[in-house]
């Protein structure tokens, strides 16, 4: 994020499919406020075969075409999230109703929102301009979980890891 829209702001999102990678399906986006790019997104998303979980090129599907938009919103390719520190246990959750999707597992979107809470509640170092995360593994409805945190200068990261004490999602966000 360059910058934050203020309070009823409209914002725009502009979203397109830039091909693959191996297994990953590639989606970037920009978002828009008064006609300035204020964020860039960049997304790979592994794609699972429904009844065998076994990873699936994005080639097996019909989808794929030579059209793709090759304009990138974040130039950099996307990698896993490493840090180095040792990391604290901030805090121990379970898994509730409201934080599955319609697959029956938690939601991508309620891990951001976890380690977002975790982040804030325990200091508040200003806004955010950058958060990558990884997601390694599914939690399921009743599953206990604990959330990390190692800090690094400028750079926090957050392991949310499963009561077998493997790791389920990395992010890195900096400030």
């Amino acid at each position: 994020m360059d910058e934050y829209p203020e309070w009823k702001d409209e914002i725009e999102i502009k979203t397109w499919p830039k091909g693959a990678d191996g297994f990953f399906a590639l989606r970037d986006f920009e978002i828009y406020c008064k006609g300035t790019i204020v964020g860039r997104v960049t997304s790979s998303w592994l794609i699972l075969d429904r009844d065998t979980k076994r990873p699936r090129k994005p080639e097996d599907f019909n989808f794929v075409h030579e059209d793709f938009i090759s304009k990138a919103a974040i130039e950099r390719k996307l990698e896993k999230v490493v840090f180095k520190g040792e990391l604290n246990e901030l805090e121990r959750r379970k898994v509730y109703y409201s934080d599955l999707d319609v697959n029956k597992h938690v939601n991508n979107a309620t891990y951001v929102r976890w380690i977002l809470d975790s982040c804030f509640s325990d200091e508040n170092k200003g806004v955010i301009s950058e958060f990558e995360i990884n997601f390694i593994s599914e939690l399921y409805l009743k599953d206990t979980f604990t959330i990390h945190k190692a800090d690094n200068d400028k750079e926090s990261y957050y392991v949310i890891k499963n009561s077998n004490d493997r790791e389920v999602s990395k992010a890195r966000i900096l400030h």
